[in-house]
């Protein structure tokens, strides 16, 4: 069926890192069915996020690709250690929170307590510890373990997130290089969220290492004291900003963009 093909070939394509440039176009038949083209992997992204947005099909084989919805302005906050806060429209992402003090509409978290008395209660509230496939309030999120880095205390999670057509990712708590694979997986993100300040997390030069491999539009450091080690190390200058306010179209043209979010 063209419907579960979509879904499932194009999922992959985007949390990949295989951008839709968001053109608007007919697809024939001949293209759905060739084999695993650049037109093909491109046509199946497209044709997912109309599937997300809730875009009309056409025909089985042939539909319109058309963008009414507006999307809001995507909206970071940084509160310090590995804390964001991603707010666009009515929905809100919450990573890493140290309190209670913060709400959003989903909560993620990079280290979690495998100890039996540090396991929350449940609550009205969605929040995701572990690695898994997840899609909540429209925000898909794949959750990836880091088992090298996990102990019998603690599990560490690195997330990719595709959200209003762009692909987020948070390494968390991470403090050593990732494999090939996880490489892969997180390749080429919109933002990407990474720790640089050493000891418990990545040391900057690592980190700036990671920046460059991925291939990111915009990095935001993490989990630091002062960046300057791990810009020096990235060769690259960074804006400091009180927030990030952007849309998709803002940044399509950026590549290595280091943002240094002032805390709240």
């Amino acid at each position: 069926m063209i419907i579960e093909e979509i879904s499932a070939f194009a999922r992959a394509c985007l949390l990949k890192g295989r951008r839709s440039d968001l053109l608007i176009g007919r697809l024939g038949a001949q293209h759905l069915r060739a084999s695993t083209t650049p037109f093909k992997r491109c046509a199946l992204a497209k044709a997912r996020i109309v599937l997300i947005y809730g875009e009309e099909l056409k025909s089985r084989w042939k539909f319109a690709l058309k963008f009414a919805k507006i999307y809001p302005y995507m909206v970071i906050n940084y509160f310090g250690n590995g804390c964001f806060r991603l707010q666009s429209g009515e929905t809100s992402l919450l990573v890493n929170p140290d309190n209670n003090r913060l709400k959003a509409d989903v909560t993620l978290k990079t280290l979690t307590a495998t100890a039996p008395e540090a396991v929350a209660e449940p609550t009205e509230e969605i929040v995701i510890s572990f690695a898994g496939e997840y899609e909540e309030k429209e925000i898909e999120i794949l959750g990836f373990p880091i088992a090298e880095e996990s102990t019998d205390k603690f599990l560490k999670t690195a997330y990719a997130v595709l959200w209003e057509g762009m692909k987020f990712v948070f390494l968390g708590h991470l403090s050593k290089p990732i494999d090939a694979t996880l490489m892969e997986e997180f390749s080429e993100p919109d933002v990407l969220f990474l720790p640089v300040g050493g000891g418990h997390f990545l040391e900057p030069e690592v980190a700036a290492k990671i920046a460059k491999q991925l291939e990111a539009r915009i990095i935001i450091p993490s989990f630091y004291k002062d960046p300057t080690e791990f810009l020096k190390a990235f060769g690259k200058k960074g804006e400091e900003m009180d927030k990030f306010v952007f849309k998709q179209k803002d940044i399509a043209t950026d590549r290595g963009r280091a943002v240094i979010l002032k805390a709240n």
